[in-house]
């Protein structure tokens, strides 16, 4: 993350705090309460210093300005902590204000930070305006221009908070739209690319700034409630809790339905991939059959390099298919070619591709199966095939030189079932339940092996479902091994 963005987002944290502690520190129980969450607004300092380090990476003159910088980071570091060691200087205990229950009562040096946080502005607008009138590219210029306007518009609203504070009767009830400063900087995000930001970065920043909106709204809300009862004596009470509670709904679903459409956007992508891989895999099978044309004249290890290319470019057509109709969100458009098939036939050619992959590695296979007498089993040979290659795979690749793996085939009523059992890494009790999510993998398995989306045991989860069967797993724990267990229908 760029400077640039981590600053940004550090300020949009020190206003939310700010916020927060304002409303609660309205609303607290009693005076002294009211004071300790009011204290929480030296984060007015942080908004100061984060401002002013997010614009000069702007506009790209941190360097330039490091001297200052350091200053404003130093005295404003300082004075925060002078208030925490004497809280009495910036805060006394809260008392009413207007309409509100508590407000701010200033102490002996409340207005130091004041002064402060003015002067930092006075700094950060004139290096930003400066920047405005120098700039030539009419794109930077708009950001600036949106920045420019936002800020200002955040500034101006936000401060009038201060006047009551020193007993100057205006409404603080304007302060509480200062939020909405996020507008145009959404906006210039957009349309001007201000932070740089990849598309889904963005997306999600956007989003943000929504639920941003949406919390300012309540905020709002919750001021009206207080200040309205004083003109209006019959305004009902209720209606800004209930207005509150629609409004909490309303972003609960928006959250869900954007949580919904990011998670279709992975499909989308690994089905554009998957497409897009088709065309270069054509021309591999091309080249390899020309190559197999004039296989007379290979020497015997140019003829096993070219078995395996054919193997491989198998794997990768079958991967790519399997990958591209579950990627697709019609359920109905899952072909699977269901019917009876001796189970042997799908788990036997890749015992004889795996078996030389054990050996190598020094772990010991076991197979209990009845080889004369194969468990016909109903549904896709295919698909099947491939998740039993997944489990195996992974069987091979979390468990360590020298381990143990066993697999079992057998019939139980009506089901034929398959267990695959290693002495591998296992799964911890905080991946149990995730284990066959979409992209996810567990922190034993990123330490053992960097490779990998997420994705294989959810492929194989969803394969073996759609095909009729189930798919589950035991776990002993970490380093205690795991066993998946396919369970697949033996009759229509």
């Amino acid at each position: 993350m760029t400077s640039t963005m981590m600053t940004f987002f550090a300020l949009c944290l020190a206003v939310a705090v700010f916020q927060i502690s304002h409303v609660l520190g309205t609303n607290a129980s009693d005076a002294q309460t009211s004071k300790f969450i009011f204290m929480f607004n030296l984060t007015n300092i942080f908004i100061g210093i984060f401002l002013t380090h997010w614009f000069l990476s702007l506009i790209g003159k941190v360097r330039e300005h490091r001297a200052m910088l350091i200053l404003i980071y130093t005295s404003g570091l300082s004075l925060m902590l002078f208030f925490m060691a004497f809280p009495l200087l910036f805060l006394i205990d809260s008392v009413p204000k207007m309409y509100l229950p508590f407000y701010y009562e200033p102490g002996k040096f409340y207005f130091v930070m004041v002064l402060w946080f003015f002067l930092t502005s006075v700094y950060y607008f004139y290096i930003l305006m400066k920047a405005y009138l120098t700039e030539r590219d009419p794109v930077q210029k708009n950001r600036f221009k949106y920045v420019l306007t936002s800020i200002l518009y955040a500034y101006i609203v936000g401060t009038t908070a201060f006047l009551l504070v020193f007993d100057i009767q205006f409404n603080p009830f304007l302060a509480a739209f200062f939020g909405f400063y996020t507008i145009p900087l959404a906006y210039a995000m957009i349309k001007y690319e201000l932070l740089d930001i990849r598309i889904l970065a963005k997306r999600t920043f956007i989003y943000g700034i929504i639920m941003v909106l949406f919390g300012l709204v309540i905020i709002a809300t919750n001021f009206v409630g207080n200040y309205l009862p004083e003109i209006i004596p019959s305004f009902p009470q209720w209606l800004p809790s209930f207005i509150i509670a629609i409004l909490s709904v309303i972003g609960g679903i928006y959250l869900w339905r954007k949580g919904r459409e990011a998670d279709l956007a992975k499909y989308e992508f690994i089905a554009v991939i998957m497409h897009k891989f088709r065309t270069p895999l054509t021309e591999v099978k091309w080249a390899a059959e020309l190559i197999n044309d004039e296989r007379q004249v290979l020497s015997s290890k140019g003829r096993e390099a070219l078995d395996m290319v054919q193997q491989a470019y198998s794997k990768i057509i079958e991967l790519t298919n399997v990958l591209i109709s579950l990627s697709d969100t019609d359920q109905r458009s899952y072909v699977y070619n269901f019917k009876m098939f001796d189970f042997l036939t799908v788990q036997e050619p890749l015992l004889v591709e795996y078996r030389a992959r054990f050996i190598q590695k020094n772990i010991s296979l076991t197979i209990d199966s009845q080889k004369g007498n194969g468990v016909q089993v109903y549904s896709d040979p295919d698909k099947i095939k491939f998740a039993v290659e997944i489990l195996l795979n992974n069987a091979f690749q979390y468990t360590p030189v020298g381990g143990n793996v066993k697999i079992s085939l057998s019939q139980l009523g009506k089901n034929a079932i398959w267990t695959i059992s290693d002495t591998g890494i296992g799964i911890s009790r905080e991946s149990s339940a995730l284990i066959f999510s979409k992209f996810y993998r567990g922190e034993n398995a990123k330490k053992m092996s960097t490779e990998g989306i997420g994705l294989g045991l959810y492929l194989a989860h969803e394969i073996v479902r759609r095909a009729g069967g189930t798919l589950a797993f035991f776990s002993g724990g970490i380093n205690a091994g795991t066993a998946f267990t396919m369970t697949l229908p033996t009759k229509i």
